[in-house]
């Protein structure tokens, strides 16, 4: 029977990771995502813990952990990308506003669900300038007062000028 004898973490850690174009792009496993993961085993038990790639990077270039309630967010928004110049600490809360403010969250046509379009939004904005109400509107498109009002107040839609 073969036994696999398990390298130290941060060999391990460099034995999967390739330098290009500043990125020191995880070549190991990885989830759905393409976010590096790496095996950790705990004593006494040997129990198993896979946790991401670019956390254990952070944590191995910071000799700390990761605070609770921090997560470790790319500045290069590559998911493979394990470069601790390229990682940073954060909340959901500014991972995402960095996502919008770098137009890679999901809006407009890019969620699967939307009944809108970008020309239509255009439309709806002109008869909303020519006095035409949320109700006519929504009336002549056939589709709800809800979205006829976020594209109207600017709410939703705002990347569309």
């Amino acid at each position: 029977m073969y036994v696999r004898k398990s390298w130290p973490l941060d060999k391990r850690f460099w034995s999967h990771t390739r330098i290009i174009d500043g990125c020191w792009v995880w070549t190991g496993a990885h989830n759905r995502k393409y976010y590096g993961q790496i095996s950790m085993y705990f004593p006494p038990n040997n129990a198993r813990k896979i946790i991401s790639a670019h956390r254990f990077s952070w944590e191995l270039h910071h000799a700390k952990e990761v605070p609770a309630g921090m997560m470790v967010c790319h500045t290069c928004d590559n998911p493979s990308c394990v470069n601790p110049a390229h990682l940073y600490l954060g909340t959901a809360k500014t991972n995402k506003h960095d996502a919008v403010k770098k137009m890679r969250h999901t809006y407009g046509t890019r969620i699967h669900r939307s009944i809108l379009t970008e020309s239509l939004v255009r439309r709806i904005r002109d008869l909303h300038r020519t006095n035409f109400t949320i109700s006519k509107i929504r009336d002549l498109l056939e589709t709800s007062y809800q979205a006829i009002y976020g594209v109207v107040t600017g709410e939703t839609w705002k990347h569309v000028s």
